[in-house]
């Protein structure tokens, strides 16, 4: 009976020392109130400041102190402009629509043409050149285009006059001129080559024409 009643006590005793060592543990080595730890920055830590810059990086439109910001309006401007310049080839391109043919003449730019900028240069080509249309313009090369419902100059026309095939041929103002007039008469031909030569048929070179002939009289 003895033995029972200790067994409390006992347990109550050792729950009692427990609690005192953890008390004078916690007394002894916690730090005192008020008393800041210090900071000790090692690998893998940033001090605040570098917290900050990290969490507010800087920007391109980042003023530093003392300097005032520069206003949009003086801020330098690139001084390049594409200009027409000696070496500049200006090309005249025709599009002949009957024959499907593009024609360019090359130029070296006139005086006056030098040295202007590309929106001077469609002024002075609307004054100048009232048919043409700039749709090109750089250093190297400025084009100039029209569109012409006619043959382009020198195509051939080989068509039926007066009972014999003639040979035409256009200028640069699309009108044709006649160029030989064959013994071939048209009334050999089979009906269908006659029909044709009614209307005429354009050929874009003479061997064309040499041959088309050929074919006639053999």
């Amino acid at each position: 009976m003895r033995r029972r009643r200790k067994a409390p006590f006992v347990i109550f005793a050792l729950w009692l020392c427990i609690g005192m060592v953890g008390f004078l543990l916690g007394y002894y080595f916690a730090p005192e109130k008020g008393e800041k730890q210090p900071l000790h920055i090692g690998e893998g830590q940033n001090s605040v400041g570098d917290k900050a810059e990290k969490d507010n990086p800087p920007t391109a439109n980042t003023v530093e102190e003392g300097e005032e910001e520069e206003e949009p309006e003086n801020r330098p401007v690139s001084s390049y402009e594409v200009v027409v310049g000696e070496d500049t080839k200006v090309v005249f391109r025709t599009m002949y629509d009957r024959c499907k043919t593009i024609n360019d003449d090359v130029m070296v730019p006139l005086e006056n043409m030098v040295g202007l900028k590309e929106g001077e240069f469609k002024d002075y080509a609307a004054d100048q050149f009232k048919e043409w249309q700039v749709v090109r313009f750089s250093g190297e090369e400025v084009v100039l285009y029209q569109m012409k419902d006619q043959y382009c100059p020198n195509h051939f026309l080989v068509m039926e006059d007066n009972g014999y095939i003639a040979i035409y041929q256009y200028n640069e103002n699309g009108d044709k001129i006649l160029v030989e007039k064959t013994q071939i008469p048209t009334s050999s031909l089979p009906k269908m080559d006659q029909d044709k030569l009614k209307y005429g048929i354009p050929l874009p070179t003479r061997e064309k024409v040499d041959q088309l002939l050929e074919d006639y009289v053999g």
